[in-house]
């Protein structure tokens, strides 16, 4: 199946080598620009809007990823990048190039999960809060995004590909209670893979009134995430600026 340079996508932002994306591989991060979700705790809001991004061909895209031979893993976040369903080509020719290749994602978007499958290496699936807190959360415009959320959960869940759910914490928005009713919706719903315990941290890009809120404390963090464990789940990590990744309770 032959992919088209010649198609485009509004780039948000890049950067050329990280270690801390993808665990254990050196990889690049794309920023696609669009997002559907509005959430207050966002710390990419400056490329909310899809009119952000430069719009940028595949083929420079690939070219800005191989000019570093050490890269080995592109990791593509936004925004929302399957937002922009040109995201399916990008993946195909990073695949083509030999990188592994994650998405993070919000979920929104079944339609495109759907496609991507059997083409990347790795989802990234962001559950924000309990579902029934969408509304509020995620202040999407669709009242049906948990339920989108979920058919992307099942998809990906169904399918053979690295698997990651993870949940930004912080007390005034999304705390205790929430890990508690993910982990048990995760737990219903034989959840095959890792997760994640994220730490929220503020940036310029946090807008009022949580840019001064506090972050939580590593203890915190590693207190929620053994709610999740508490829960029966058999792979919980967290992810905080002090102390990077860890797995908690890798399963044998």
């Amino acid at each position: 199946m032959q992919k088209s340079l010649e198609k485009k996508l509004y780039l948000g932002g890049f950067v050329d080598f990280s270690t801390v994306d993808i665990p254990g591989r050196s990889s690049a991060v794309i920023f696609l620009s669009g997002c559907n979700f509005d959430c207050s705790f966002c710390q990419n809001s400056h490329i909310l809007s899809l009119s952000s991004g430069k719009l940028v061909s595949l083929e420079k895209i690939v070219s800005m990823i191989e000019k570093n031979f050490l890269i080995e893993a592109v990791s593509i976040t936004g925004g929302e990048p399957c937002a922009q369903e040109s995201v399916v080509d990008l993946c195909f020719l990073l695949k083509e190039k030999g990188y592994y290749v994650n998405i993070d994602t919000n979920g929104s978007f079944p339609e495109i999960v759907k496609k991507l499958i059997g083409i990347v290496d790795k989802f990234s699936l962001d559950i924000k809060c309990a579902f029934e807190r969408y509304p509020e959360v995620s202040r999407a415009k669709n009242p049906d995004v948990a339920q989108l959320v979920k058919n992307s959960y099942h998809i990906i869940n169904n399918s053979e590909v690295d698997f990651e759910v993870r949940t930004t914490v912080l007390r005034q928005l999304v705390w205790e209670k929430d890990v508690i009713k993910i982990s048990e919706f995760l737990k219903a719903n034989d959840f095959r893979g890792t997760y994640i315990i994220q730490q929220f941290f503020n940036s310029e890009n946090v807008r009022e009134p949580l840019r001064m809120a506090t972050p939580p404390s590593v203890k915190e963090v590693l207190e929620l995430a053994q709610i999740a464990i508490g829960r029966g789940l058999k792979k919980v990590g967290t992810r905080t600026r002090e102390l990077g990744y860890q797995l908690l309770n890798p399963l044998d």
